[in-house]
């Protein structure tokens, strides 16, 4: 699920982000498989962005 690159990434260096920018940022985070399996699972159809209409809700499992 998660990039190499980003498991190793030092606490101390997210803490020092989180400290002097406010967040932590990585782009590459999670591989592009996982990225679209979730892609795949998502109905975009269903989603209601910027509108304060009622939004859809799922339960599944």
């Amino acid at each position: 699920m998660f990039n190499l690159d980003f498991i190793n990434v030092s606490s101390n260096q997210i803490v020092n982000d989180l400290k002097t920018k406010g967040y932590f940022v990585f782009e590459q985070a999670l591989t592009q498989h996982y990225v679209d399996q979730i892609l795949q699972e998502v109905d975009f159809n269903q989603i209601l962005v910027n509108t304060n209409d009622v939004g859809v809700v799922i339960a599944q499992r």
